[in-house]
């Protein structure tokens, strides 16, 4: 189904902040990244992004012509979900453990 505002759940795992609007999630969460670049898509259809300024005036652009828009964002801070299995995490409590599922 199509959703006109974007929505965040627990169930799918905590991020620190939930933002209010673009200019938040670009504030919090928009980190650019040497090993990988975003992936945006506007008004239905992907974008190559080239860089992540790029990227950052694509949705500020699409924001201001009031199209729709979705963007990937890094979190490194994201806590996983109630339902993650805790046996399933490496050494130290984070990564990837023997127990992961594929």
């Amino acid at each position: 189904p199509a959703l006109d505002t974007p929505f965040v759940t627990t169930q799918c795992g905590r991020i620190p902040v939930i933002p209010d609007d673009l200019d938040e999630a670009l504030g919090s969460y928009f980190t650019a990244r040497r090993d990988a670049h975003p992936k945006v898509d506007v008004a239905e259809r992907g974008r190559d992004a080239c860089s992540w300024s790029d990227a950052r005036k694509t949705l500020m652009a699409a924001e201001a012509a009031h199209e729709r828009y979705w963007c990937t964002f890094f979190c490194p801070e994201m806590e996983h979900p109630p339902w993650w299995p805790k046996k399933a995490k490496g050494p130290g409590g984070k990564g990837e453990g023997s127990l992961s599922a594929p």
